[in-house]
Formats: C-alpha cells, sequence, structure tokens
C-alpha cells in the first residue's frame, strides 16, 4: 500500500505553497502598485524640478561657469527675461510674493580674491553656511553711500570657478534655501 500523499512527502517540484494562489496574487499586485505609486512619484518631483532658460548668446559669452537655483522657496520664480552679461558679469532676478525679490550677479572668481576681506568690509552679521554645497556665507550688506542697502541681505557663494552674489529683500530663510539649491546650468 501506498503511502498518503501529503505536502511533506511530495517531490521539490510539487510543493504545496504555504500561501494560496490568491494570496499570491495579492502580494504581486500588491508589490506592482508600489512601484507604480513610486515612479509616479518620482516622475513628478523630476517635472517640477526647474527648467530655466538661459538665453544662448549670455551663455556663450560667460567665461564661467554658470549656475542657478535648482529650486526656489514657495512662490519665487526666476524672471527669464532678466538675464544679461555686462563686462563679465551675468546678471538676473527672481521674484518672490509680496515685495520678496533677490537680485543676482555672477563672474569669474578674481585671482587672489579675499572673500574674509571683502565680507568684513561689505557684510554686517556674517554667518558662513555649512551644509550648502558650495562655500557660502549670509549677511547684510553693508555698502557705503547706497540708501537702504543695510536691510538687504547678501548672499555670497565660492562654486568652482564662480562667485555668486545675491542680494534682496528675502529672508534669511529664503536665502539659506536658495544656497542649499546652487547648481551648475
Amino acid at each position: 500500500m501506498q503511502e498518503p500523499i501529503s505536502a511533506g512527502n511530495l517531490p521539490p517540484a510539487h510543493q504545496v505553497s504555504k500561501y494560496p494562489k490568491s494570496t499570491k496574487k495579492i502580494i504581486i499586485i500588491g508589490a506592482l502598485s508600489i512601484a507604480i505609486i513610486v515612479a509616479g512619484v518620482l516622475w513628478w518631483m523630476q517635472s517640477r524640478a526647474m527648467s530655466v532658460q538661459i538665453p544662448k548668446t549670455v551663455t556663450a559669452q560667460a567665461l564661467f561657469t554658470i549656475f542657478v537655483p535648482s529650486a526656489l522657496p514657495d512662490g519665487f520664480e526666476i524672471q527669464e527675461d532678466s538675464f544679461s552679461l555686462n563686462e563679465g558679469v551675468l546678471i538676473f532676478s527672481v521674484k518672490g510674493p509680496g515685495d520678496r525679490a533677490i537680485a543676482f550677479t555672477e563672474q569669474a572668481v578674481p585671482a587672489s580674491f579675499d572673500f574674509t576681506n571683502f565680507y568684513a568690509k561689505q557684510m554686517t552679521d556674517v554667518k558662513k553656511i555649512d551644509d550648502a554645497p558650495y562655500q557660502s556665507a549670509l549677511g547684510k550688506a553693508s555698502i557705503a553711500g547706497v540708501e537702504g542697502a543695510a536691510s538687504d541681505k547678501m548672499l555670497s557663494i565660492r562654486a568652482d570657478d564662480t562667485w555668486i552674489i545675491a542680494t534682496g529683500t528675502a529672508s534669511d530663510a529664503d536665502m539659506l534655501f536658495v544656497a542649499k539649491h546652487i547648481r551648475k546650468y
């Protein structure tokens, strides 16, 4: 007489799963659903990434690496028609909610430039930003003879061969956000 067949004595190819077929289908459908959701979120995040178009006439004349924020604080937008290059300096602006705005200038880092001396003479309340991708400092502009400049924020970023200065009426938090999101164009 043959032994009754049970899961314990079946050959490996015929082993009975501890999960019924309907449970396997649920697991597979769940895993696929999660993968689709993750892919959708990644696509959405990528589509929200800032895509700025700088005129080719400007990029072709720049003698340094151009940088732009990869993201901006809520409500801020780069004014794409503001890009210009004047005497080797790139200029563009960002407008925010209310009266908040940021003006950017970029130029090649001058040879033997003393950033410490610049900060001491042109800025007050200077704080280095340790968690920014490039050497950055934030303070208040203290440009002699410029009415109201002392109340403006000033952000200085040394990024590779480029020196970026951002000034404006944005908050410290907005300027820190910019420093942390500056990337090569």
